[in-house]
């Protein structure tokens, strides 16, 4: 309840009191009056009105007090409202103030951390791409090599297959002229190896040529004399238990 409702609820009830008090006394004086001669009733009954005259003028002089205590605490307290609410206007606007500040300054913080970690995260992100150009880089130059070592070992062996080849043709060339050559000689042989000393002579001489193609020196004879005086056209000197052959 506020200031003002109490006292006035206190006026009113004191108003009731007075009241109530004036109304006893008058029923006790109407009560003394039934025993009284007239002009003592009269002037019970001017005292009664000047008693109530009095009172009237008292509670409306009272009431105007009243009144005017209500007006100056209505003022007062119109007053202190709108001194309470300068000051709460004055401490919201400060509190608002100071938590701008403070979000601002969160807010600030918190831009220069995310910057923060934007940065982290950029270096990091350029640090993974070096890493993986380099790695990149690396296995381009491993696969390079490898690719050149191959084609280098591919070549080198197209060069080897292809200089066998021509060997190999070379030989083939080669051999190609011995057969004629042979073929050509084949025809000569036919005329030597019809007379039987010439084929006698050319057997010696086909067969000294094998043996010395095919036996060291020490382990063959050419025109040896045997213990009998006989002489053999060729004599093989073989480890025993094979021993010499004629």
């Amino acid at each position: 309840m506020r200031p003002v409702e109490i006292a006035l609820f206190i006026g009113l009830a004191v108003l009731i009191l007075l009241a109530v008090l004036l109304l006893l006394r008058i029923h006790a004086l109407r009560r003394e009056q039934t025993g009284l001669p007239g002009l003592l009733i009269q002037d019970m009954e001017a005292r009664h009105r000047a008693v109530l005259t009095d009172l009237h003028t008292g509670l409306a002089q009272q009431s105007d007090r009243m009144q005017g205590q209500l007006a100056a605490l209505q003022i007062a307290q119109t007053e202190r409202l709108a001194e309470t609410r300068a000051t709460v206007t004055g401490q919201l606007g400060q509190f608002q103030s100071a938590m701008l500040e403070k979000l601002i300054e969160q807010g600030r913080a918190e831009q220069g951390m995310l910057q923060d970690t934007l940065k982290g995260m950029t270096a990091q992100f350029g640090e993974r791409v070096q890493q993986l150009s380099q790695t990149v880089d690396g296995r381009l130059n491993e696969i390079s090599g490898k690719v050149a070592e191959r084609l280098d070992e591919g070549f080198k062996k197209t060069n080897e297959t292809f200089t066998s080849v021509m060997s190999r043709l070379a030989v083939i060339d080669e051999a190609q002229k011995k057969i004629e050559d042979l073929a050509s000689n084949v025809v000569s042989l036919q005329e030597i190896l019809g007379d039987k000393r010439s084929r006698g002579a050319f057997g010696e001489v086909q067969l000294e040529a094998l043996v010395r193609n095919s036996l060291p020196p020490d382990a063959f004879s050419f025109q040896h004399t045997l213990k009998s005086g006989a002489r053999a056209d060729c004599v093989l000197i073989l480890p025993e238990p094979t021993g010499t052959v004629c």
